[in-house]
C-alpha cells in the first residue's frame, strides 16, 4: 500500500496542496509513462486473446489447433510484459512516496518514536489510526503512510506506537510435485494522533525563577545569587 496507487491519485494531491517542490513532476512523469506502457500492454493482450478465442471455437481441425497456440504465444508473454511494467510503476511509486516524505511530510508533520520523546511536551490527541504496508519499495513505507494521513487530518505531529514486520508466506505452484515458496515482507504501524504541541520547558523555567525570585524578596538569598539562578534558566 502506497499512498496512492496510481497517477491520477497523485495528481489530485499536487492540485489539492499546490506541492510544488523541485523534481517532483519528473517523479510524477515516470509514473504516468509506465502506468500507460502498463495499460496498453494489458488492454492489447486482452483484445488479441479475446479475437483468438472466438477464432478457435469457430474454426474446426487443425485450422482450430493452430489457433489455439496463437493464444498461448499471444496470452503469457503479454500478461508477462504486464506484469513487468506494472512492477516497474510500483516502484517508481516507492520512489515518490519517499521523495515526497522527506521534501514534504517531515516538514509538515512531527514525528515521535516513543513517548519518552515527548517527555517534555503537551499536547492534545486526536485519533489513534494504523496502517500495513508491503516492504519491497520502501522500509518504512507504513510510517510514509501514517504521516500522510496524519496531514490531511489536520494533525501537527504523530506518535509511533507500534512499528513491527513480518514476513507473509504463498505458494506459487510450479507442478504437481513440487512448489516454489514466495515471501512478502509486510510492516505493520500504529500511531496515535497529535495537535496543540507545547514544549513545557519554559513553563517549569518560569515556575522555579518565581521560587527564587521569592526568596530574593524575602532577602533568603542576595540579589546577586538571583541573578546567577536566573542565568541557569535562559
Amino acid at each position: 500500500m502506497s499512498i496512492r496507487k496510481n497517477y491520477n491519485g497523485y495528481k489530485k494531491i499536487f492540485n489539492k496542496y499546490n506541492l510544488e517542490i523541485d523534481g517532483l513532476e519528473s517523479f510524477l512523469k515516470r509514473v504516468k509513462i509506465y502506468e500507460i506502457i502498463s495499460k496498453t500492454i494489458l488492454f492489447i493482450t486482452l483484445i488479441l486473446t479475446s479475437i483468438l478465442i472466438y477464432a478457435a471455437f469457430t474454426e474446426k481441425g487443425n485450422a482450430g489447433l493452430g489457433i489455439a497456440i496463437m493464444l498461448i504465444v499471444v496470452l503469457f508473454p503479454g500478461l508477462i510484459l504486464w506484469l513487468l511494467f506494472k512492477s516497474i510503476k510500483i516502484s517508481k511509486i516507492a520512489k515518490l512516496d519517499d521523495f515526497i516524505f522527506n521534501k514534504f511530510l517531515i516538514n509538515k508533520i512531527k514525528i515521535f518514536y516513543s513517548m519518552e520523546e515527548l517527555r517534555n511536551y503537551s499536547y492534545d490527541k486526536i485519533e489513534h489510526i494504523n496502517t500495513r504496508a508491503y516492504s519491497e519499495g520502501n522500509a518504512n513505507q507504513a510510517v510514509i503512510n501514517l504521516a500522510f494521513i496524519a496531514f490531511e487530518k489536520g494533525a501537527e505531529g504523530i506518535i509511533i506506537v507500534s512499528n513491527a514486520s513480518e514476513t507473509i508466506t504463498t505458494v506459487a505452484i510450479k507442478n504437481k510435485s513440487t512448489s516454489t515458496p514466495i515471501n512478502r515482507m509486510v510492516n505493520s504501524s500504529e500511531a496515535i494522533l497529535i495537535k496543540n504541541i507545547k514544549k513545557e520547558e519554559v513553563l517549569k523555567n518560569n515556575f522555579d525563577l518565581n521560587y527564587w525570585y521569592d526568596l530574593k524578596e524575602k532577602g533568603a538569598i542576595t540579589e546577586e545569587e538571583y541573578d546567577k539562578k536566573k542565568k541557569e534558566f535562559f
